[in-house]
């Protein structure tokens, strides 16, 4: 008799969503696979005005990778949760 095995659902795909601080609108959307990094994505949300950029941990490191390095933008992205 065979057995039922239950398979795990995953994520395909996410988005990755830029929004104004001041206005709380949201300009540049990007949707991507869910195997995708996030730090590839960063230079996709940003529209030319930024001074300060927030992101979680997924963004860590963007100011080190190269097409970032001559922004003018402080990037400030969260530390990951350690335990």
């Amino acid at each position: 008799m065979p057995r039922c095995t239950r398979q795990k659902r995953q994520s395909v795909a996410k988005v990755h969503i830029g929004v104004d601080a001041q206005s709380g609108l949201v300009h540049p959307l990007v949707g991507t696979a869910a195997n995708v990094h996030d730090v590839t994505q960063a230079q996709a949300l940003l529209h030319g005005d930024e001074t300060d950029v927030f992101g979680d941990a997924g963004y860590q490191g963007v100011e080190k990778r190269e097409d970032n390095l001559e922004m003018p933008v402080a990037w400030r992205c969260d530390a990951p949760f350690q335990t």
